[in-house]
């Protein structure tokens, strides 16, 4: 079979360019010669792809702007994941993939929030991180994030949103909030944020406290050293912070539960194909002390899977509000040209089977019983901090269970 050989280069570039090509061509003179197989499948994709060339072609040609610098590439593999509605997968391009890295190391320049998308598409933020300036301006958890500057980003991916809000440090930005029926602007300045993964110290009656802020590559490391260096100390109970903590690594969580927990399963994950997979701790290194767990509705994900985990296997106590609700498992894969793609490939089961997405983990104690006990809640407390009556509740809680 001959084709032309315009015809058969183009072809065969959209092949390459796919990483699909097992055929093999041959040149002869003006022609390029396949097989009857390989021609098929190539016209099969010239019909699939043709509409996208053409329209781009039409784009280019009656578009009333000068298109010459808009990147059609890197938008196309955008749409890919785009038509998934699926805020969490999406594709990064080079400078934007090493960003999301270095986020997760716990370093980056913006003004500290960690954010969502909703199912209808709103940016919510689900934490402002600690000492940042968007925790400073008084932004909260729950709040829509709905205009940057002079740019709607309701209508934006997750990651173009937070890449507005992020720059060169020093510089302004006005970020648009809706609180309830509120209609709220500020103007932060960006600034260099650096997010512990890991706080403790001994509170009174020999509580350990643990604040966990993320889970990041190296918070499972740092966590094993606080808690030595609590038990150092003689603690009696522990308290496990977790409100605010928007999630991170699977690994760190599995290997932080391994230190709480018996023999048990922490999670399993469920994936479309293959067998669901179980992580499990042992007694091996279980700690012996009463535990309480404090969680909130900005608890999500890597939190949620702790939570769960401590709750179903009557561990610990889960003290605060119905959390976050975000049950699945994102996977990041790496490309060769410093891309990379982050993609939900799994939903998690709690040790009892439950599938907790867009349903959150209901605390065995909550705001409302604590206001019940005397324990008023002030909106404006400061987690780990003076007046954090939630915190004084499980401080006082492990307490009595000690006499």
């Amino acid at each position: 079979m001959q084709l032309s050989k315009r015809t058969g280069l183009i072809l065969l570039l959209i092949v390459l360019a796919l990483g699909l090509a097992s055929c093999q061509a041959i040149a002869s003179g003006d022609s390029v010669v396949i097989s009857q197989g390989e021609y098929a499948e190539l016209r099969a994709l010239e019909d699939r792809f043709s509409k996208l060339l053409e329209l781009e072609a039409q784009i280019k040609h009656n578009y009333y702007e000068d298109t010459s610098e808009v990147d059609f590439d890197t938008a196309i593999l955008k749409g890919l994941f785009s038509a998934l509605n699926d805020p969490y997968s999406t594709y990064f391009t080079p400078p934007e993939y090493a960003e999301f890295n270095q986020e997760l190391s716990g370093e980056y320049v913006g003004i500290g929030t960690y954010i969502n998308q909703r199912e209808d598409g709103l940016i919510e933020v689900v934490a402002p991180i600690k000492g940042s300036p968007a925790d400073a301006a008084g932004i909260m958890p729950g709040d829509i994030i709905w205009k940057v500057d002079e740019t709607e980003v309701q209508t934006l991916e997750l990651t173009q949103a937070s890449d507005m809000m992020r720059g060169e440090e020093g510089t302004p930005v006005k970020v648009f909030i809706r609180r309830d029926n509120e209609n709220l602007e500020f103007e932060l300045i960006r600034a260099k944020i650096l997010v512990p993964s890991i706080e403790s110290e001994v509170r009174e009656g020999g509580v350990g406290y643990i604040k966990i802020n993320s889970f990041e590559a190296n918070t499972s490391a740092d966590f094993m050293s606080a808690l030595a260096d609590l038990e150092a100390q003689n603690i009696e109970s522990l308290i496990i912070d977790l409100r605010n903590n928007g999630g991170g690594y699977l690994s760190s969580v599995v290997e932080i539960a391994d230190r709480i927990l018996g023999k048990t399963v922490i999670v399993t994950t469920v994936a479309p194909s293959g067998a669901p997979t179980d992580y499990s701790s042992d007694e091996m290194t279980r700690i012996d002390l009463p535990l309480v767990v404090l969680v909130n509705r900005g608890s999500a994900s890597a939190s949620e899977i702790l939570a769960g985990a401590v709750q179903d296997t009557q561990s610990g106590v889960i003290i605060g509000e119905t959390t976050f609700g975000k049950g699945i498992v994102q996977s990041t894969f790496d490309l060769k040209d410093g891309s990379g793609f982050r993609l939900t490939t799994s939903y998690y089961l709690t040790p009892n089977g439950n599938n907790i997405h867009k349903l959150g983990i209901t605390p065995d104690i909550t705001h409302e019983d604590l206001a019940e006990a005397g324990y008023e809640i002030d909106e404006m407390y400061r987690i780990g901090e003076e007046g954090d009556r939630i915190l004084d509740y499980a401080i006082d809680y492990l307490r009595d269970q000690l006499q």
